[in-house]
């Protein structure tokens, strides 16, 4: 970009100093930065291959189910992608260059986003789990250097750390022996605990190094499945260890098999001598006790139905014969009770059980009312169904509609948008009236369109409408859409300038009730009695506070990822509105020297944190023009300070419209006042002249010696950064360095506030600025 602004300088023959805003601000010379292109094409594209119904759509799909799995992430990454810039660092290069994680990154620095579509439930990969994510826990960085294994291990979630109940952490071997661990990882006894495991003991157990898990982690919803334990099968030949679950004294007993019956296992006795919260099992023969049935050779017998036997999991085996006792490293009693009283739990009650496997969301898009399906909880919702049901009832197939829409105060806080519509038979006969308000990207185009919207709404299907409307807009793109049918591919419904998804649910809805629409335009405000009526009726709606309609964005079968800008679903050209965007942000830069307000020619001047300098400049100057002056006149005639003080518009640090200031001075304007006031003291032309020359190459000096000061001060925030010119040369063109997500402190700006006064309330993004200034002013 750098020879771009140097040249685009050099033939508007301006300084090189000059600041690079003039090229970036679209205000000032049209001129659409080049990054600012890209960022529209990328993002409008992007966009547009997500939501395409064809085999570029459906390897956009593949590839982000790729990259869920890389990331480990729970949910596909366009619903959301926790990551930013900054973290790229920590993945691989194949992901760091990745196409569509590049795009999510430039999108989210942007504050772009995508609405989630039930529709998507397919497409939305979720990883079904309970608990929190690890990242959650361990941090982005941690999470993305120790992510090659997890994901060896499939491990996404906290509660695969821990038992069923929550209250125990696993230990590693016991974790990757789970089922959903990849199988040539599984089964090994030589295991070295990684080092993400040990930060996830020190965060989530009481005192960091135990295995009991602190209460905030613990999840109390309902268990349904054994979390990935896998259940060995007895073999009574390798003489292994077993436990049994005792329902009347409500714990674990363990043993070895020494006979085999149809329905039972008769097995000698182990006591537990371990702590139950210990990682190693330690058990003892027993000389007798409640349990027992009996005794052989001085053995405790006991006999338990083979359904409730288990075969005890152990990453190693140590006999202690002297004492008649065996060590089970990481065999943790805590863990195998909780596996063991599930288990038996959902053999009772089956119907509790719910694998990881076959949990499977579906969805109909012909089970929903149409009513239903394009608007969502809103106070007139229920008007919509009660209409319908009146206009089903008169068993009328052929309407007349009258529609119109207002709005009241546009781009004030308070602005107000109201729609109606009339429906009457061939006679002319009124059936009914229904008028509502809705809410973000105010016009009164709008209004009309959503008039439209709700007459179709609530029309019963099958049926003819003959729609007059005084909007020639409504009328021009309705008869556009149906020259093609009211269906449209993606590229062409984020081409529509203005409420696009408007009028893709009115396509939808003609469509799907089969409805045949004729649309009439009808001029405003004549002698038309049925016009002026709906009109009417709509104006006396702005005193209706309890109206309103909202819009249900997520049930659209062509349509799965709607863009969405700062949580607002767009209602606008795509590119249009990135383009907006940018010019909006282009308006905002900040001071680095108070580093809380935009940075634009006039805060440079008027910065608080440099008064003191913005006075010695302006004092400096008038020294200095006195001191010319008197050099020029004779001794007799000489002026003082007081004359030079005396021109008091021209020293006046302010903007006017009405007389030249300091700030005109420095933009290179001459004030005719000045010009007289050196005629009146020197005898020649060319006197003046040379003055006036002097004094505005004076006037530059000195201001770019401000400047300067300024530029040494960004210099040093670099430097502070750890950005040199090799940092700089790193990122030659791509504008990595600069920080998109820091915000002003002042609101005027905060968040690009205008445009948000724009969706919110109508109007003109730059007027926001023209009323706050011209206010502040006065």
């Amino acid at each position: 970009m750098v020879p771009y602004r140097t040249n685009f300088k050099n033939k508007l023959k301006l300084a090189s100093t000059a600041p690079n805003i003039i090229m970036e601000l679209n205000l000032l010379y049209n001129i659409r930065s080049i990054f600012d292109n890209q960022l529209q094409a990328k993002v409008n594209n992007f966009i547009i291959q997500i939501n395409d119904q064809g085999i570029l759509g459906k390897i956009m799909e593949i590839r982000l189910v790729d990259i869920q799995n890389k990331l480990l992430l729970p949910f596909n990454p366009l619903i959301n992608f926790p990551f930013s810039n900054k973290d790229l660092i920590f993945m691989g290069q194949h992901l760091r260059n990745n196409f569509i994680i590049n795009n999510l990154l430039l999108m989210k620095s942007y504050n772009f986003s995508i609405e989630f579509n039930k529709h998507n439930i397919g497409k939305n990969s979720t990883v079904l789990g309970r608990g929190r994510h690890i990242m959650e826990i361990v941090g982005t960085e941690s999470f993305l250097k120790n992510i090659k294994i997890l994901r060896m291990n499939n491990l996404y979630f906290l509660d695969q750390f821990l038992s069923p109940d929550n209250k125990t952490l696993l230990t590693w071997w016991n974790i990757k022996n789970k089922i959903f661990a990849l199988s040539n990882n599984r089964n090994s006894n030589v295991v070295n605990t990684p080092n993400i495991y040990k930060k996830i003991q020190s965060l989530v157990t009481t005192n960091g190094k135990n295995y009991n898990v602190k209460e905030e982690y613990i999840d109390n919803n309902v268990v349904t499945n054994l979390g990935g334990y896998e259940f060995l099968p007895i073999n009574i030949h390798i003489n292994n260890i077993i436990t049994s679950f005792n329902m009347f004294h409500f714990e674990n007993i363990y043993g070895k098999i020494i006979e085999e019956k149809p329905f039972t296992y008769i097995f000698e006795h182990f006591k537990r001598i371990s702590n139950t919260s210990e990682i190693n099992l330690f058990i003892k023969v027993c000389n007798g006790c409640e349990y027992n049935i009996g005794q052989i050779e001085g053995k405790c017998i006991i006999e338990s139905m083979k359904t409730e036997i288990y075969e005890v999991r152990y990453k190693r085996l140590i006999k202690w014969k002297g004492y008649k006792a065996y060590l089970l490293k990481e065999a943790q009693h805590n863990y195998m009770e909780n596996i063991i009283r599930y288990d038996q739990f959902f053999k009772r009650n089956p119907l509790y059980y719910s694998s990881y496997d076959n949990y499977q969301l579906r969805f109909d898009e012909n089970s929903l009312d149409i009513i239903e399906k394009y608007i969502d909880l809103s106070l007139d919702k229920q008007k919509l169904f009660d209409s319908r049901k009146i206009l089903y009832d008169s068993n009328v197939k052929d309407f007349v509609c009258y529609t119109d829409g207002s709005i009241k105060d546009i781009t004030k806080e308070y602005v107000l948008a109201t729609f109606g519509t009339t429906f009457y038979n061939l006679s002319l006969q009124k059936i009914l009236e229904l008028i509502s308000s809705y809410n973000n990207w105010i016009s009164s185009t709008r209004a009309e369109i959503f008039a439209l919207l709700i007459t179709l709404l609530i029309a019963p299907s099958n049926s003819n409408l003959t729609v007059y409307t005084d909007s020639a807009s409504v009328i021009s793109n309705f008869e556009k859409f149906k020259f093609y049918n009211f269906t449209l591919v993606t590229r062409q419904i984020f081409k529509i300038s203005n409420n696009n998804i408007l009028w893709k649910i009115i396509m939808d809805i003609i469509k799907e009730n089969n409805l045949s629409v004729n649309i009439f335009k009808v001029n405003a405000h004549t002698d038309d009695s049925l016009n002026n009526y709906v009109d009417n009726i709509v104006s006396l709606a702005h005193n209706d506070q309890n109206l309103g309609i909202n819009l249900n964005y997520n049930n659209f079968y062509d349509l799965p990822w709607i863009p969405k800008w700062n949580g607002i679903v767009i209602e606008k050209s795509l590119r249009k509105l990135i383009t907006l965007t940018t010019n909006t942000k282009n308006l905002e830069r900040f001071c680095p020297m108070c580093e809380e307000d935009e940075e634009d020619f006039n805060h440079i001047w008027f910065c608080e944190e440099r008064r003191e300098d913005m006075d010695d400049l302006i004092s400096g100057v008038q020294n200095w023009l006195l001191l010319e002056i008197n050099k020029i006149l004779d001794p007799i005639n000489h002026i003082t300070l007081e004359h030079i003080k005396n021109l008091n518009d021209i020293w006046k640090l302010e903007v006017s419209e009405d007389h030249i200031t300091f700030i005109d001075l420095i933009k290179g304007f001459f004030p005719s006042s000045l010009i007289n006031f050196f005629k009146q003291l020197l005898s020649t032309k060319s006197k003046v002249e040379i003055l006036s020359y002097n004094f505005r190459n004076e006037i530059l000096d000195k201001s770019m010696i401000f400047w300067k000061v300024r530029c040494n001060k960004l210099n040093e925030i670099d430097r502070s950064l750890g950005i040199d010119k090799n940092v700089k040369k790193q990122h030659f063109g791509k504008e990595q360095f600069i920080d998109k997500t820091r915000k002003s402190k002042n609101k005027k700006y905060f968040n690009l506030q205008s445009l948000q006064s724009h969706i919110y309330f109508g109007g003109n993004t730059i007027d926001y600025y023209n009323i706050v200034d011209y206010g502040s002013v006065s």
